[in-house]
């Protein structure tokens, strides 16, 4: 039997599930499925209902991403730099997509620097 393929309100909901769990590339892949299957089937797109998940997967991500590297910020292994370098590096990526105030970026910021911060005050331990 040939697996059935999802309609395009199918997909509209798997990519709200990537987006609301903060997961920017999953949705963003799965817009890249949802513009192929609109092309492919000639079907007119919800534009509004597609800006809606990508805000919301770019917000949730921007929250997840300073979360984790607010929690390794806890951590003084050296070779956790890296995973805080690369959330930090993500938010500021997804800033670039989102529509927010400027009182928001500035909140996010000083997130950012207050991680920095953290980490830069404390005496790194090796890791064995």
């Amino acid at each position: 039997m040939k697996k059935q393929d999802l309609g395009l309100e199918e997909l509209l909901i798997v990519a709200k599930k990537y987006a609301d769990k903060g997961d920017v590339d999953l949705t963003e892949r799965h817009i890249g499925i949802i513009l192929k299957y609109s092309r492919d089937h000639n079907t007119p797109l919800d534009t509004k209902a597609i800006e809606d998940i990508e805000q919301t997967a770019y917000m949730r991500g921007i929250a997840v991403c300073l979360r984790r590297a607010e929690n390794l910020s806890t951590y003084t292994d050296t070779y956790i730099q890296s995973g805080i370098n690369g959330n930090i590096s993500d938010v500021r990526k997804y800033m670039e997509h989102v529509d927010i105030s400027e009182e928001e970026k500035k909140s996010i910021e000083l997130r950012i620097n207050k991680i920095l911060e953290t980490i830069n005050q404390r005496k790194p331990t090796p890791s064995y």
